[in-house]
């Protein structure tokens, strides 16, 4: 976006240079990538910095993944007034106004960017689609990050997006769902994960502790039965298959229902200032 803004994302070392090129360049600002060693390796070059991380969801999720935490605390020490966090298969079409409209709005409070679908790169934004399955960009004031503790979330994993702006909301900062047009990703197919449930369950988690702080003792008795009973759930699902498929239904509605409450305190942006 603007040399203001310092962007964190993991790139990958495969699909098209030029593709990859394309949606750095999109983004502006400052980008910095974050690989393990084995990914750090085979990235080809381009205009980014590049942080190789001692650790990553490799051994664990089977995905070389960064930890949230880790790139929290690489942000830490840059002097950037907004930083943001962007999958790396996300390009944005935005004029120079609205890209320093953005940026203005960031220094305020969170800035999430939704996704909009296309089947190829040259279908107009205006046609494409965009489904309730989170956000791919965020903005934000370097002020939110002492309140950001991520231990065990991972970007391109399930649920990230969805506790960083409820953990924000939840703290009493502003949160602006920008439901615009402006963030392309080129559709592919998307493969069931078995580790959504553990980061499901990661999330109400983290919801729990943000919430139990301002609720009252009836409400977090509430939300901690509904996590013992979701963490059975989880259990049972592991050695039965119709508790895996009611799992999967409770996993679509959950994400409904998240987005669902979060719309009742972000304020929502569908068309940005020409």
């Amino acid at each position: 976006m603007t040399p203001d803004v310092l962007w964190c994302t993991s790139l990958v070392p495969r699909g098209s240079a030029a593709v990859q090129a394309h949606c750095v360049a999109s983004w502006g600002g400052c980008v910095v990538t974050f690989n393990d060693a084995e990914e750090a390796s085979a990235l080809g070059e381009g205009a980014f910095e590049r942080v190789t991380i001692t650790r990553s969801g490799r051994q664990v999720l089977g995905k070389p993944v960064p930890f949230l935490a880790d790139i929290f605390d690489y942000q830490y020490g840059v002097d950037a007034p907004v930083l943001g966090i962007v999958n790396a298969d996300i390009a944005f079409e935005v004029t120079e106004a609205q890209r320093r409209w953005l940026v203005d709005a960031a220094r305020r409070g969170l800035v999430c960017i939704r996704r909009t679908d296309t089947p190829d790169a040259t279908t107009a934004l205006d046609q494409g689609t965009q489904l309730p399955q989170g956000y791919d960009a965020f903005l934000y004031p370097r002020s939110l990050l002492p309140g950001l503790h991520a231990e065990g979330f991972c970007l391109g994993m399930p649920f990230w997006d969805f506790w960083l702006p409820m953990v924000v909301a939840l703290s009493g900062h502003a949160v602006m769902s920008v439901t615009a047009p402006i963030a392309r990703h080129v559709a592919h197919p998307v493969v069931w994960d078995a580790s959504a449930p553990v980061f499901m369950h990661m999330f109400m988690q983290a919801v729990l502790a943000s919430a139990s702080s301002s609720a009252t003792p009836m409400v977090a008795a509430l939300l901690s039965h509904q996590l013992a009973a979701y963490r059975a759930y989880v259990d049972l699902a592991g050695h039965s298959e119709d508790a895996a498929l009611v799992l999967g239904r409770v996993y679509d509605d959950f994400q409904s229902r998240v987005l669902g409450a979060l719309s009742v305190t972000v304020q929502t942006v569908d068309a940005l200032p020409v």
